[in-house]
């Protein structure tokens, strides 16, 4: 996934920073290095409407990340985060796929890829 130019003030490139390295750290099958990551993001310090794109790309991550470390209820409730946050809206670049994906998919451990 690349990373578009977020509209999210001076604070955009280290929450960039964040995502990239979290995503990075999901195709790496480094899930919960990945939650370390991208959880902070989830906290609920950050405007929804301001940073909605960086906030639905995290919800996603952590989402994928908690079902492949075994947490089910957590990839539950970050993943309704995140399609309540892409509800309705269409001008959104489509999620994370890929090898995260492929495993949550296919329902493989990081260890067989």
């Amino acid at each position: 996934m690349i990373l578009r130019p977020t509209r999210c003030g001076p604070a955009s490139g280290q929450l960039e920073a964040t995502l990239a390295k979290g995503h990075e750290q999901m195709y790496d099958s480094k899930d919960e290095q990945a939650l370390k990551t991208l959880s902070p993001l989830l906290d609920g310090r950050l405007d929804e409407e301001k940073h909605l794109e960086p906030l639905s790309s995290a919800a996603y991550g952590c989402g994928i990340a908690s079902y492949h470390t075994g947490s089910l209820e957590g990839a539950i409730t970050q993943l309704q985060l995140f399609f309540r946050l892409r509800e309705g809206r269409d001008d959104l670049p489509a999620p994370l796929g890929g090898v995260p994906l492929v495993r949550w998919g296919a329902g493989l451990e990081p260890q067989t890829l």
